[in-house]
């Protein structure tokens, strides 16, 4: 297990035991295979990891998802759970979902009934209604950090440490070469994952900021420097 994988399902956890755990999230990111353990252990962790789920289900399409299956789902979601407090979807591949399905899982999505969650997973969310990515929890999943990736760390560490002034600095270098600002962010959250507890509102802020930037054409610069000032 990853370090980002083991300290995302201990805050899923956390957030379990405390029961406020809300009712929609969006897991994005570029590994899959993280995404999917992520989704399955909150899903079993809400019937005490218990096996097989009962108040859980997986929707594990690759192609299609319609809107006679977004209709399934929200008349399951209505029935009571029967082993623990929640009912849950998770769609392993949200990219699958088709215009029509998405408008129809908005509907459910911005009125929920009290016991459902929603967890949805995609790498681009892009690939999803700004609405529906409005109405979730956004949390961003680091894949695995590459030899090219670890090139990043010492910028990570810098920012993290650094004032506002030194932080603009990197920012800006960072935004002189676009395709280093994923690199750039994966080695940012993996340093805040080694103290998650100091770090946790600006892994927040940068889970928020990075779906904004891949998910509408906006000024990158602009996302990036609102981290400035968070601790």
């Amino acid at each position: 297990m990853s370090t980002n994988e083991h300290y995302l399902i201990s805050a899923f956890k956390r957030l379990i035991e405390r029961d406020t755990l809300g009712s929609s999230y969006l897991l994005f990111g570029p590994s899959e295979a993280t995404r999917r353990a992520i989704g399955a252990a909150i899903l079993g962790m809400i019937e005490h990891d218990a096996l097989p789920l009962i108040d859980g289900t997986i929707i594990d399409e690759q192609k299609n998802i319609g809107i006679e299956d977004v209709r399934t789902i929200t008349g399951w979601l209505w029935q009571k759970p029967l082993r623990g407090k929640r009912k849950g979807v998770f769609i392993t591949n949200a990219e699958a979902l088709t215009g029509e399905a998405q408008n129809a899982l908005l509907k459910i999505v911005e009125e929920p009934p009290q016991e459902a969650l929603f967890i949805l997973s995609v790498n681009d969310p892009s690939a999803l209604i700004a609405p529906l990515i409005s109405r979730c929890e956004r949390v961003y999943v680091a894949g695995v950090v590459s030899v090219i990736e670890k090139t990043k760390a010492k910028q990570a560490r810098e920012f993290i440490v650094g004032t506002s002034m030194q932080r603009k600095a990197i920012i800006k270098k960072i935004l002189d070469d676009e395709a280093d600002i994923g690199k750039f962010v994966e080695a940012l959250l993996a340093q805040c994952i080694e103290d998650p507890m100091k770090h946790w509102k600006l892994m927040q802020g940068i889970s928020d900021r990075w779906a904004k930037i891949a998910q509408y054409n906006t000024n990158k610069k602009l996302q990036l420097e609102t981290l400035m000032e968070i601790g």
